[in-house]
């Protein structure tokens, strides 16, 4: 084991750090600690921090590096699950753009219904008015059909009547002269009988 003493160079780093570096747990980075006996010390902030030697603390960083170099490295798998997705995302839009399009046509149809539907409302509306006008006036022809033949029945028995009238006059008017014209007779036979009389 390499003494504290001997370790002139390292990085000071807190447990937490070297555990996140080693990505190890916080309890395996105090097993580290102990095992190599690396060096510790108290900062200001009051966090103690240990001497962790440049070949740890490069090793750690070389596979840092190394993992990181991996990940920008093509590889197959992830080409085809991109194309697979990718193929796939070019197939949800496509289906949107038909539903779209069937729900633009569908929205289109439902206003050429409704114009229709208002369309035929106005005609019935139109065409029930003017059949109510239509009843009215035929009523109304009716009325004065119906008045019409009834002046037309009424006026013989109104002939009549003034027929009677008129014959009852002219008998009242015959009675009266018959009847004056005997008072006058009768008057002069009075004159005639007076002075026959000596009266």
């Amino acid at each position: 084991m390499n003494r504290p003493a001997d370790m002139a160079d390292g990085v000071w780093m807190t447990k937490a750090e070297l555990a996140a570096l080693r990505r190890i747990s916080s309890g395996s980075a105090n097993r580290l600690i102990r095992g190599q006996r690396w060096a510790r010390q108290r900062g200001n902030d009051g966090r103690t921090r240990v001497l962790v030697p440049k070949p740890w603390a490069e090793a750690c960083a070389d596979s840092e590096r190394t993992s990181a170099m991996r990940g920008l490295e093509p590889n197959p798998e992830s080409s085809t699950e991109h194309d697979r997705l990718a193929a796939t995302l070019g197939a949800l839009q496509a289906e949107v753009g038909q539903l779209r399009a069937e729900i633009a046509a569908a929205q289109s149809a439902r206003r050429q219904a409704e114009t229709e539907r208002d369309q035929e409302r106005h005609g019935r509306e139109v065409a029930e008015r003017a059949a109510e006008d239509t009843r009215q006036r035929a009523e109304e022809a009716l009325q004065a059909a119906q008045a019409l033949q009834k002046a037309k029945e009424s006026r013989p028995a109104e002939d009549r009547a003034a027929q009677v009238t008129t014959e009852a006059t002219a008998a009242q008017l015959r009675r009266l002269t018959e009847a004056m014209a005997a008072r006058r007779s009768l008057s002069r036979w009075a004159r005639l009988r007076a002075a026959w009389r000596g009266e």
